[in-house]
């Protein structure tokens, strides 16, 4: 009687948490100011991946660019969109590169792409009811 309920919790906790996946969508990643996942669109803004296309790891690439976008400033915490644009030639050179808090950010799949939330909870992504991303290519 023990196997049959250990095994029914095992299939009841891997139908409530799902198992990590890649993205499908492989050459954005969204990059959230918040966790609310109900905002229509979300709060934050997309990155192209390209730049970090050699990267054996995704989730470590989406995660390094989102972490960029916010310590440029481009994501602040609950903003609905980005902040400015770090191109903007009306900017100066020291604004471009100025060093902003980056949170603790997570890796997850959301609508097939690379969704990085600010989080310091390594099972955001579960809880949420969301795949985390899945490490390497």
């Amino acid at each position: 009687m023990s196997v049959v309920v250990a095994t029914s919790t095992g299939v009841a906790v891997a139908l409530v948490y799902p198992q990590p996946e890649r993205a499908t969508v492989i050459d954005r990643a969204d990059c959230y100011s918040d966790t609310d996942l109900t905002a229509d669109p979300f709060h934050g803004g997309s990155a192209q991946l390209g730049r970090l296309a050699g990267k054996t790891d995704s989730a470590a690439a989406a995660t390094e660019l989102c972490a960029d976008m916010w310590g440029l400033g481009l994501l602040r915490p609950g903003a609905p969109a980005v902040v400015v644009d770090a191109n903007d030639p009306n900017l100066s050179a020291s604004e471009q590169k100025r060093v902003h808090p980056v949170p603790g950010l997570v890796a997850c799949v959301r609508d097939g792409a690379a969704a990085v939330f600010p989080s310091d909870d390594p099972d955001f992504c579960r809880n949420a009811g969301l795949p985390p991303l899945l490490t390497g290519r």
